[in-house]
């Protein structure tokens, strides 16, 4: 340990004691080791007393002032910062309702968008209908036409209909069509239009059977106006006519029909007159998926009569073979037909 200067151990005067450490030590922080010293001190310096409690206040007096805030500014302090704090649960409560108002926005444009595509789709989508061999089908289409899907067939309607737009099917097979004449508020209704293959069928308010197999085109009047289009050709019918184009050919005939046979034929029923074996073989085949195999060309040729109704393959065949005389042999759907 250092030794003290003279003056420090043994001061003289307020000023030396100011100057002295241990005396600032046991002043201002309470050591106790400097007060048993200065204790000891004023014991062997009675007169000193008097200059240790002056040394004593000079130094208190020159300490730093405490700081105490002012209680109103503490008051306004606390003030401001509750203030501030309830700002930001304000901000933060407002940009939640914002969030959830565009999640909210955002779920529901998504739900109107789908939906908007479901009532599109739903709305625009075409129907079809489509018969197994040996299946006659009934329709009854949004303006109340009524359709007899021949079997082997298949018809497609496009979209949803109006009264006051368009009327469209397409045709893959054979049907028959009995198509209401419809007006509204006076005034006509729009066309009935049927496609089939390369051809169009116009109708307004008519009955017609449309048949189209092996690149052929037959369409009957029953009654009523039709106008066929086909290729470059265009025919407008009477009731009882019947156009048949041909695919390739390029050529329509019109022949007079057999509107009867054509009526029954959508009750179910097949009516021949002067119809050829090979037209009913062709029948089968388009009708009930059989292929002819073999046959006497003899037979081919051979024009019927009668009626079959058109139910149990099986039945038309038998009747067939008496009309023909000949002997019909089936092998899964392949037919043989030989004269007896």
């Amino acid at each position: 340990m250092m030794h003290r200067s003279e003056a420090e151990r043994n001061p003289s005067t307020v000023d030396e004691l100011l100057a002295d450490t241990r005396f600032q030590e046991w002043v201002l922080r309470g050591n106790p080791a400097p007060d048993v010293y200065w204790t000891a001190w004023m014991e062997r310096h009675p007169g000193g007393k008097a200059m240790i409690d002056a040394a004593r206040e000079v130094l208190l007096s020159i300490r730093f002032a405490e700081h105490r805030p002012d209680p109103s500014r503490k008051a306004a302090a606390r003030e401001s910062y509750l203030a501030g704090l309830a700002a930001a649960m304000e901000r933060e409560r407002r940009a939640r309702v914002v969030r959830m108002f565009r999640s909210a926005a955002a779920a529901a444009a998504v739900l109107l968008v789908v939906s908007a595509g479901w009532y599109a789709w739903r709305n625009l989508r075409a129907e079809e209908y489509a018969t197994a061999y040996g299946e006659i089908r009934r329709l009854t289409l949004p303006d109340h036409t009524e359709v007899v899907l021949q079997a082997n067939s298949r018809l497609r309607v496009a979209g949803k209909w109006r009264y006051d737009g368009d009327r469209k099917v397409q045709l893959d097979g054979e049907a028959w069509f009995k198509v209401p004449p419809i007006a509204q508020h006076g005034n006509p209704a729009p066309p009935f239009t049927v496609s089939a293959g390369h051809a169009s069928i116009t109708v307004l308010g008519t009955t017609f059977n449309v048949r189209h197999r092996r690149q052929a085109l037959e369409v009957v009047l029953v009654d009523g106006k039709v106008r066929v289009d086909a290729g470059e050709k265009s025919r407008v019918l009477t009731p009882g006519e019947k156009v048949r184009f041909v695919k390739g050919q390029q050529v329509m005939s019109v022949t007079q029909a057999d509107t009867a046979a054509v009526a029954a034929r959508a009750k179910g029923q097949l009516v021949l007159h002067r119809t050829t074996a090979e037209e009913v073989l062709h029948y089968l085949e388009d009708n009930y998926g059989y292929t002819v195999r073999q046959v006497d060309s003899s037979l081919l040729k051979k024009e019927l009569e009668g009626e079959f109704v058109q139910g149990k393959p099986e039945d038309i065949l038998f009747l067939l073979s008496q009309l023909l005389d000949a002997d019909i042999t089936v092998d899964g759907k392949n037919l043989d037909l030989k004269k007896r």
